[in-house]
């Protein structure tokens, strides 16, 4: 989500900050606040993630936190990328708003 992000902020520069300001921060803490049902899901079920040594547990959690940050990162990254969009079309209907 922060490499789409730095990619708009860098093509639209602070015009988007300030316009969508508020999506922008949502989604940022959002995925800040990811950690805590990771960590959750983790602690209620170890099972899932017991290997053969210590080794392969901390293996085990470490891959399923990377898939499902990633998964999750990519999709609030749409989501808000979506909202963003609908915001900038509504707002700037150019010559369309005039045919």
């Amino acid at each position: 989500m922060f490499q789409r992000v730095n990619a708009l902020l860098e093509s639209e520069g602070n015009v988007l900050v300030e316009k969508h300001e508020d999506v922008i921060v949502e989604a940022m803490t959002v995925v800040n606040d990811f950690q805590k049902p990771l960590k959750a899901f983790v602690l209620n079920n170890p099972q899932e993630f017991i290997g053969e040594n210590t080794e392969e547990t901390y293996k085990n959690i470490r891959v399923f936190s990377e898939v499902g940050t990633s998964q999750f990162i990519a999709e609030v990254s749409n989501l808000y990328g979506g909202v963003i969009q609908e915001q900038t079309i509504t707002e700037d209907k150019g010559i369309a708003e005039y045919l």
